[in-house]
């Protein structure tokens, strides 16, 4: 059995559920509903599956001609790609519990190297669209604003919808030919300060407090197809 396409273990009660759910019997919707957000293809054992009374002899023999007979779940991890085990009241590594609020969580992420941006754009500018605040957060925000920057700065403003809004951002952040150039183009932008995320590496777009976009360079690297540009978009507890 080839290994590596199997990412994840299920802790035993999520694979019965798992399973239960599978065969179209009584399942909790709630425990489905969050197993189905972080799954991913799962590599489970004979002993595992006797010990939730899962009982297939096509499933046993293969497993036993792979080797996977008597392994408990942490020894089963370690065959997976990623290492970790789903668990619905466990959080220590290399547990992640789908149902409390776990370090490591599901989320969507875009990865652009030497490519266009523009899906990653029109996500992002998606997601502002019906904004009422927006919070922006790039220590190196002031550095974009002289005249070799232009095009970044027209960048971000172009991902702000074109009505009413608060932005936010680190005091001083946005300089005051910028203000009154975007003031220009959207009278209904009204800027505020905030130092929610002062001091932080990495670069924050943070939509109605709901949504954080996490920019893994810069906003300029948004915009520069040359380097290479990762985001993750999160929703906020």
């Amino acid at each position: 059995m080839n290994t590596h396409k199997y990412q994840i273990v299920l802790q035993d009660d999520l694979l019965n559920a798992y399973y239960q759910f599978k065969q179209g019997n009584a399942y909790d919707t709630m425990l489905i509903s969050r197993l189905l957000t972080y799954y991913k293809p799962h590599l489970t054992c004979v002993a595992q599956l006797r010990r939730i009374g899962m009982e297939d002899s096509a499933l046993y023999q293969q497993l036993t001609a792979s080797g996977w007979v008597n392994l408990n779940n942490e020894e089963l991890a370690q065959q997976t790609s990623l290492k970790l085990i789903l668990s619905s009241d466990q959080s220590d590594f290399p547990y992640v519990n789908i149902l409390g609020f776990d370090s490591i969580e599901p989320n969507y992420t875009g990865t652009f190297k030497n490519k266009s941006r523009q899906k990653a754009i029109d996500h992002l500018k998606t997601l502002c669209q019906n904004a009422k605040s927006i919070y922006i957060y790039d220590p190196h925000l002031a550095k974009y604003q002289d005249r070799s920057n232009q095009a970044v700065m027209q960048g971000i403003f172009d991902l702000l919808p074109m009505r009413q809004i608060l932005l936010f951002s680190e005091k001083d952040a946005f300089l005051q030919c910028t203000k009154s150039s975007w003031k220009k183009k959207n009278p209904q932008l009204t800027f505020k300060n905030s130092s929610i995320y002062k001091d932080m590496h990495d670069r924050y777009l943070i939509i109605d407090q709901k949504v954080e976009v996490i920019l893994s360079s810069g906003f300029d690297y948004l915009f520069d197809e040359s380097r290479d540009f990762t985001y993750v978009v999160r929703l906020l507890h």
